[in-house]
């Protein structure tokens, strides 16, 4: 299989096991202290923010349930030993599980929520703290909006701490700038049996999947296989092409360009007339 880089037409090609997401990254790619890896057969978001609050006071907030309300995604319940309850406010999906992996207090706190690992680690930083989280996930195109919604949770929790406003909330241009950052525009080529080949991208996008359909208006930008399906935070587009012959970079071409060219009209779209 073939990663195609976003800096060059050529491709490069590293083993992909049976097991293994079709979209795993072999790269790491840095934004602002914010970085995205690929850990095994996973994938890790890290990223780094400064408070100038105390470890003392960092630490409340991220695990008293009357804090985590304020800033967390979902009301966090603590049960016996070390179980988890995550429940959403606005009742988007069920009440869910996770368990407490690790806790040394004003300093690491790590949880698993649905499968997934967040890490929370506090070190002094002159009068306030460095937090450096981590998540650990399995769903390689929803990177990037994971990390433009934990961006946001941590604008709002440093809102919180500081007694002002919270910012703006989920943003689909952070969103579509670290799909660039993290290497997810690209798709992928392979050879099929018979002398074949086969263009694939998956992209998430920022609107959910009725809006997309809307905009495309029963009408798929360009050939292959344009499925639209729910992802985090918007729908997202599985684009699928084979044939035969010399035409493989045409295809991956056409493909990329109108994909491109779909996200940037839903991103558009999400922020509304000027």
């Amino acid at each position: 299989m073939k990663v195609r880089s976003r800096s060059s037409r050529r491709a490069y090609v590293f083993p992909m096991p049976p097991s293994s997401h079709a979209y795993m990254l072999d790269k790491e790619y840095n934004l602002t202290g914010m970085k995205l890896t690929r850990s095994g057969d996973r994938h890790q978001i890290r990223m780094e923010r400064r408070f100038a609050h105390p470890r003392g006071r960092v630490w409340r907030a991220l695990t008293s349930p009357d804090e985590l309300t304020h800033w967390f995604p979902a009301d966090v319940t603590f049960g016996d030993e070390r179980a988890l309850t995550f429940t959403f406010r606005d009742a988007e999906a069920p009440p869910s599980g996770g368990e407490v992996r690790a806790c040394e207090p004003e300093h690491l706190f790590e949880f698993s929520w649905q499968g997934e690992i967040l890490r929370w680690e506090l070190a002094p930083d002159g009068p306030g703290c460095l937090l450096t989280f981590t998540h650990t996930f399995d769903d390689g195109p929803g990177a990037a909006s994971f990390a433009t919604g934990w961006t946001s949770c941590l604008d709002t929790l440093d809102a919180t701490l500081s007694g002002t406003t919270a910012p703006a909330g989920w943003s689909a241009q952070l969103h579509d700038r670290l799909l660039d950052d993290f290497g997810l525009r690209d798709g992928v080529t392979e050879a099929l049996p018979g002398g074949g080949w086969r263009v694939r991208f998956v992209r998430q996008l920022t609107q959910p999947v009725d809006v997309v359909r809307t905009i495309l208006d029963g009408r798929p930008p360009a050939a292959g296989d344009w499925q639209l399906t729910p992802g985090p935070g918007g729908a997202r587009a599985t684009v699928t092409v084979t044939g035969s012959g010399t035409s493989i970079d045409e295809a991956y071409a056409d493909a990329r360009r109108a994909l491109d060219a779909l996200a940037a009209t839903v991103t558009s779209y999400s922020r509304g007339p000027a």
